[in-house]
């Protein structure tokens, strides 16, 4: 303990009056005197993680696993427990953080040099294999079996056409900056509802198309990255998504009614939501627009809740 809080022996012990106003950091200092104030007013466990500030001005992570006791019937309470210094944990977590926030630019910048180059380049080629193969059949003989030959090969290219098109929309959909994040969400979900065959219901607030594109952007890569979870895993009939505006707040709700996530729960969250790479891909991007994120999961489906700060 004196070597976490950088204090001398001949200082004596920390008591809580000397904790809150010259250890604890401010920004913590709200979340941390509402535990502990419910953890004595039950008598319960208090867990706590907070910054704290040394004397030498350098700050450091702990981690509070403690219990409030009464040493007899009507005596006073005592806290007995342990305090981790956890700062290199935190530190590591940071630096995490900061690479998925890199990770997720440059897949956005691929994504977007990839479907140009499928529309300027690869499409085009199949625009004028197409053009080409249907000067052939004008010109071809054989019969009715090269004529059907012929159509099929035209009704396969076609249809590649179609994905590639369909492809390079998802990876990088132009309409997000045309037409606002709505129109987009919109024509995503009309699309995911036909290949998928679920049941998709979208509300918004007309107010989305108000924020910034550097945010619309990861709120539409959040919304994909949800929906492709509850088409893989959910084993869901019905999903909803919902842009509520609340106080300066966005908040962005994606519902199923699917089976949850049949692993272990902790807290209302599985260790496959925690370690998953499509939840920490949702995780990185709540993080880089400043946000929080909660993901509640059960028999009766998974509920994943962004919040986000707003201006105006």
């Amino acid at each position: 303990m004196y070597e976490i809080f950088g204090h001398t022996r001949e200082d004596g012990t920390v008591n809580l009056k000397q904790f809150v106003e010259y250890y604890l950091h401010p920004d913590d200092a709200g979340h941390y005197q509402a535990v502990l104030k419910e953890a004595m007013r039950t008598a319960s466990n208090f867990n706590a993680t907070c910054r704290i500030r040394q004397k030498g001005g350098s700050q450091r992570w702990i981690q509070i696993d403690a219990k409030f006791q009464r040493a007899a019937t009507d005596g006073p309470l005592r806290l007995v427990g342990v305090v981790a210094d956890i700062t290199a944990r935190k530190t590591l977590e940071q630096e995490a953080e900061e690479l998925s926030e890199r990770l997720l630019t440059l897949q956005e910048e691929e994504r977007r040099r990839i479907a140009q180059e499928l529309h300027d380049s690869t499409a085009q080629h199949l625009v004028a294999a197409n053009l080409n193969l249907m000067s052939l059949k004008s010109k071809a003989g054989g019969g009715r079996e090269v004529a059907e030959l012929l159509d099929e090969v035209e009704a396969s290219m076609l249809e590649a056409l179609k994905e590639l098109r369909a492809l390079s929309y998802l990876m990088h959909p132009p309409v997000l900056q045309a037409h606002g994040l709505r129109e987009t969400i919109r024509q995503y979900i009309d699309g995911y509802a036909r290949r998928s065959q679920l049941e998709v219901r979208f509300r918004s607030n007309p107010k989305a198309d108000s924020l910034p594109f550097r945010e619309q952007q990861p709120l539409y890569r959040i919304i994909q990255e949800a929906l492709a979870n509850v088409h893989h895993h959910a084993a869901a009939s019905h999903v909803s998504v919902d842009l509520r505006w609340i106080s300066n707040r966005l908040h962005l709700i994606i519902r199923d009614n699917g089976s949850g996530i049949g692993c272990r729960v902790q807290h209302g969250e599985s260790e496959l939501l925690r370690t998953g790479v499509g939840i920490r891909a949702i995780r990185a991007r709540v993080h880089q627009l400043g946000g929080d994120l909660k993901i509640r999961t059960g028999s009766l489906g998974t509920k994943i809740h962004v919040t986000m700060p707003t201006v105006g």
